[in-house]
């Protein structure tokens, strides 16, 4: 993705903030894809109440998700055959942040 980015910035100048976040997008989609996770989306506590944001995992593979879990240190919770919860700390709600945070977990090692 990298050399991607740099080939857009060299053929066309620096991408505008929306072409950014596609390329950060596509980029935790290929991340996710190698832990067998199909799908991943936000759940956020109902409007006008207070409580966690979790960032949800649909995966395929039970191996990998654990193994992804014992890497994270008890942050990722595997919940059913289907679904793992990762609970978000405040601080990393933002985008750039909550990004950050998935990169990082999803760089397979």
């Amino acid at each position: 993705m990298e050399e991607f980015r740099n080939e857009l910035r060299d053929r066309f100048a620096p991408p505008p903030e929306a072409v950014e976040w596609l390329l950060r997008l596509a980029e935790l989609r290929l991340l996710a894809t190698r832990w067998q996770i199909a799908s991943v989306h936000l759940e956020k506590p109902p409007a006008g109440t207070v409580g966690p944001t979790d960032v949800v995992f649909g995966y395929r593979s039970p191996r990998r998700i654990q193994r992804l879990a014992a890497r994270l240190k008890g942050r990722l919770r595997v919940v059913d055959g289907s679904s793992a919860y990762l609970r978000l700390r405040h601080a990393e709600e933002p985008p750039g942040a909550l990004y950050g945070l998935l990169k990082a977990a999803l760089q397979f090692a």
